[in-house]
């Protein structure tokens, strides 16, 4: 099995888009560590529409790298924090993702590179790539070559990134 470890914000969002929704009725726009102080509180803003956070330009990147490669999707998320997995699953179909939600990393281990390694050891995978837009916080430096480092002020996942991504996945 391939398998996308999930980041959200950064990856199916950019600044640009987040600015955007919060134009359309909450508020200005927060850095990175305001913004997941205040996510459960911008989603209950959007009416809990938490899809409305997601961008349909990086959807159609990351429903590309799915349709090409065949990949499931693992949720590495701080959104895991919020939402089930179930929840999750249905933000992401209601966003546009086509592809299955296969899991969710742990939210007990220190580092959300921890809890990838964790995954990865109780999982059968042939090939996994990282989606994130964070590397150092995250403890995802030990990781760089399984990672495709999106940008929240770039754009989220681009055209190049998706294709980084398929290739390695390949």
């Amino acid at each position: 099995m391939k398998i996308i470890f999930l980041d959200i914000d950064g990856v199916l969002n950019d600044r640009q888009h987040i600015i955007s929704v919060r134009k359309s009725g909450f508020g200005r726009a927060e850095t990175q560590a305001q913004r997941l102080a205040t996510l459960d509180e911008t989603a209950e803003a959007c009416g809990y529409e938490w899809e409305r956070m997601i961008a349909s330009e990086c959807v159609g990147q990351l429903n590309r790298i799915t349709q090409m490669t065949k990949a499931k999707i693992v949720i590495s998320s701080s959104w895991r924090y919020f939402l089930s997995k179930d929840e999750l699953e249905d933000v992401l179909k209601r966003a546009g993702v086509e592809t299955l939600i296969v899991g969710v990393i742990s939210k007990t281990c220190p580092t959300r590179v921890d809890a990838i390694r964790e995954w990865l050891k109780e999982h059968e995978v042939e090939a996994f790539v990282i989606l994130d837009d964070e590397w150092k916080w995250t403890g995802l430096d030990s990781m760089r070559d399984d990672l495709v480092l999106t940008s929240f002020e770039g754009g989220g996942l681009t055209k190049d990134l998706a294709n980084e991504a398929m290739k390695r996945l390949s």
